[in-house]
């Protein structure tokens, strides 16, 4: 059944004085496509695999790879065509990494699982599958990017480029961009501009040959653009 199940990873979102935050994520699962999928007979061996790779802007430019760091084992089948993942008593999260964040980003995030897909959670509240641990994210990144991927069976039935991501700010950080145009839609070359900040402070520059205008990382909030 290649292809036919993919993982979902929805953000837990907390709210906070300065907006909203990622604390988290919850996983599930999809059955791809609208053809029937065949009952495997029995349960098929499978693994949720996690990913991570830290970036220093919102839009990296040098695609930093993915580093597998954690395991989740159990089986896959299907119930009336919905995809059940089983986990056993006493499941665990296996690192590959032992080290986790510095105090200055978070060393875990909270991780949740929705019921209809996974069967065997554990009824504690505050379990060991509660939390996922990360890897150690160097003090210069500013996200972390986290993706899961589906193994069944030894076979990869869904790879990182088919499932959801989550993307967790390691700063309250955004960042800004237009394309500034004449009346007649042609690209503003070379144009000055200043821009006030949410922080209080000021940047300034000038548009590049295509009438862009960017500043990648800026503190998160309201700020206000100036043409000179």
């Amino acid at each position: 059944m290649p292809g036919a199940v993919r993982l979902l990873f929805q953000p837990l979102i907390h709210r906070i004085p300065q907006g909203l935050a990622v604390v988290g994520g919850t996983l599930g699962l999809v059955r791809l496509g609208k053809t029937v999928v065949v009952e495997p007979s029995g349960n098929l061996p499978a693994r949720i695999n996690f990913f991570a790779r830290s970036m220093k802007t919102a839009r990296p430019t040098d695609n930093p790879s993915f580093q597998a760091f954690a395991t989740l084992s159990g089986t896959l089948y299907h119930d009336a065509g919905v995809p059940k993942f089983a986990l056993t008593a006493d499941a665990i999260i296996e690192y590959t990494e032992a080290t986790v964040g510095t105090a200055s980003s978070p060393s875990r995030l909270r991780l949740a699982f929705e019921a209809k897909y996974f069967t065997g959670l554990p009824v504690v509240a505050d379990s060991v599958l509660s939390y996922l641990r990360l890897p150690a994210i160097p003090s210069e990144a500013r996200f972390l990017e986290v993706a899961v991927e589906l193994e069944v069976d030894g076979s990869i039935e869904a790879s990182l480029d088919q499932n959801d991501r989550l993307d967790v700010p390691l700063r309250n950080i955004s960042y800004f961009e237009i394309d500034l145009a004449d009346l007649d839609e042609a690209p503003v070359s070379d144009h000055g501009f200043e821009l006030l900040l949410a922080d209080g402070s000021t940047v300034s520059g000038r548009t590049d040959e295509h009438g862009i205008i960017r500043f990648d990382p800026i503190p998160s909030g309201q700020c206000f653009f100036r043409s000179l």
